[in-house]
């Protein structure tokens, strides 16, 4: 063999090779954003021409941004002049704590699994004690025997 030869070889062997290495660095970027949650924050009104309410199969809400069918992931922040609302999406449904925060004071705490009310609505007064506590599995209320 040449050596012209085997110097294209080389350069090929490198040109593949670096090549190669850039595509795998390429490949392993930062992932720490592929599960964080959006937050979106306007008032009510807003949130109405943001997004739309569909119902899935099981009858429970399912949040959608307008313009597509992307379900939202993330925290829903409504700020009104007479209340907060906080709700937590999962997949375009309700999940984990949601609080509607009155301008007085009041309060009520929820918790949330797949769309459905699941553990303890608290519901408190403006001056912060608790009012009633009610409790919910999937959805269905629990008596609680008194």
């Amino acid at each position: 063999m040449s050596f012209p030869i085997i110097w294209r070889k080389l350069n090929l062997l490198l040109f593949l090779g670096v090549t190669f290495i850039v595509l795998l660095l390429l490949g392993c970027g930062d992932e720490s954003g592929i599960n964080e949650k959006e937050i979106w924050k306007g008032t009510s009104k807003e949130a109405e021409e943001h997004f739309e309410k569909n119902y899935d199969t099981d009858r429970t809400t399912i949040l959608i941004k307008n313009g597509g069918r992307e379900r939202f992931q993330g925290i829903l922040e409504a700020n009104d002049s007479n209340h907060i609302l906080s709700q937590n999406y999962d997949n375009g449904k309700l999940n984990g704590q949601s609080s509607l925060i009155s301008t007085n004071g009041s309060r009520v705490d929820a918790n949330f699994k797949d769309g459905k009310l699941h553990g303890q609505m608290i519901l408190r007064g403006s001056d912060g004690k608790v009012r009633s506590v009610i409790d919910y599995e999937n959805g269905e209320l629990i008596q609680n025997p008194d």
